[in-house]
């Protein structure tokens, strides 16, 4: 694959990242030394970068103390798990916002960083293409959204044992579960629903009350899985 490298197709990419990342904290794992390297180089992520480590024991002791509001991860670790790493990391920081990078269509791997509550998994041989737009990726789960392209949906294993009852949910918190379960964020539903972000805030707390879900990352992957179904209508 031929990349352009023109500086006037690059800069307002990285232009992007740098506005979606200001006031965040970035932490990144991962096993490649030279990757490791390159991404924690890169103007837009290294000046809100607070650590790095090639390892999840690493990784899980700086957490702690470092606090990231952000955290990177690659398939291939030093040592460890991508997905064990993810739940680790949220068992201590619940609010942290994850990105896996995996190197090939693993769908075990990619089922249990879902499980696990990974807002966002890309293919990096998909970077490049419409299943993998590394800004975007990067943009929407520094926004506080997911981002799971059609390839990667692909590989996610439905789950049709058991599904959630979202008959108790009002109408309003029906669309509102709709729009958040297609990836928007709390702002874009506000625009939709003509509502207040604080009241669309206000909903989502109650969605997840009703549902039994802690996190508002759960319903999109409970739609992914396939235990969330919405009734059409003719």
């Amino acid at each position: 694959m031929k990349f352009e490298l023109d500086s006037r197709l690059i800069e307002p990419n990285r232009r992007k990242i740098k506005e979606a990342l200001v006031g965040k904290r970035v932490y990144v794992c991962m096993g490649n030394y030279l990757l490791l390297n390159a991404f924690c180089l890169s103007r837009a992520i290294n000046d809100r970068l607070v650590g790095h480590s090639t390892t999840e024991q690493e990784c899980i002791s700086d957490l702690v103390n470092l606090k990231p509001d952000l955290l990177f991860i690659t398939e291939y670790l030093e040592s460890g798990c991508a997905a064990s790493l993810v739940e680790k990391a949220k068992s201590i920081l619940p609010g942290l916002k994850t990105l896996v990078f995996i190197d090939s269509k693993n769908v075990g791997l990619v089922d249990k960083c879902v499980d696990a509550g990974s807002e966002g998994i890309i293919f990096t041989t998909s970077i490049g293409t419409i299943n993998g737009n590394y800004v975007e990726a990067i943009v929407n789960i520094s926004e506080g959204n997911t981002y799971f392209p059609i390839d990667v949906r692909q590989e996610i294993t439905p789950d049709n044992a058991e599904r959630l009852n979202i008959s108790e949910l009002s109408q309003l918190e029906l669309d509102v579960l709709k729009l958040v379960t297609e990836g928007n964020s709390d702002i874009q539903i506000a625009k939709v629903l003509s509502l207040r972000e604080a009241s669309i805030k206000k909903h989502i707390i109650n969605i997840l009350q009703k549902l039994g879900i802690k996190h508002k990352t759960q319903l999109m992957v409970a739609r992914l899985k396939n235990k969330i179904h919405f009734e059409t209508t003719s």
